[in-house]
């Protein structure tokens, strides 16, 4: 039985891809076969959508395809491929040694305007207040450049404290001139506005007035 008569015959993928790229053209032993397909492709509807987008992609490759290159044109390319492989070849670090300098000077520059900008940031720099108030360190200076800011004699006591004091200051205050201290055996005491308290007093910096003991 020969299988292009049978009534559900359909062609198979690679012999419908045939056909479409026209390789079943100009072939005699292949006519029935063509006409089998065309048959077919007008009872299948789906086929003949693939059939047409597959004719107008054809037509786009061939309006898009290079014409093919003269023998003009082959002359001339491989003409300027032997030319290339006549020249001697020369290192990239000489063809280009203007490359490495430029960016050394690039470099330079940036470092340059890097210090230049802190630096004036620097001088330029004027707080309203001071960040931090330090000390200022002592100078190494010698005896012989060390001066008295004050005698004895330019010294005024204004007041004493009695906690500060080996002795009592006679005088009403403020003092001038040298200090006048009474002992013991000038000094009579008739009355106290303070109450006595409990003081035990030892060593030779003890206060000349104090109170008496109770308990002893």
């Amino acid at each position: 039985m020969n299988p292009l008569l049978e009534s559900d015959w359909n062609p198979d993928p690679q012999l419908l891809a045939a056909y479409f790229d026209g390789e079943l053209e100009g072939r005699d032993e292949m006519a029935d076969v063509r006409a089998r397909i065309e048959t077919w492709l007008q009872t299948n509807p789906d086929a003949v959508g693939a059939w047409a987008a597959h004719r107008e992609l054809q037509q786009q490759w061939r309006d898009t395809t290079p014409p093919e290159p003269t023998q003009a044109m082959w002359a001339k390319a491989l003409q300027r491929i032997d030319a290339g492989r006549r020249q001697p070849n020369v290192p990239v670090e000489r063809r280009r040694p203007w490359l490495t300098a430029g960016l050394v000077a690039a470099m330079v520059l940036f470092v340059c305007g890097l210090l230049f900008w802190r630096a004036s940031s620097i001088l330029n720099f004027s707080p309203e207040e001071p960040v931090a108030n330090l000390p200022k360190a002592p100078l190494d200076l010698d005896d012989s450049d060390v001066f008295a800011v004050a005698t004895a004699g330019e010294v005024t006591i204004l007041r004493v404290n009695g906690d500060d004091a080996e002795a009592l200051v006679v005088g009403e205050l403020p003092l001038d001139g040298p200090l006048e201290l009474a002992s013991p055996g000038d000094v009579l005491v008739t009355s106290s506005r303070c109450p006595r308290t409990n003081v035990r007093q030892k060593g030779p910096a003890r206060p000349m007035v104090w109170a008496r003991l109770d308990a002893e």
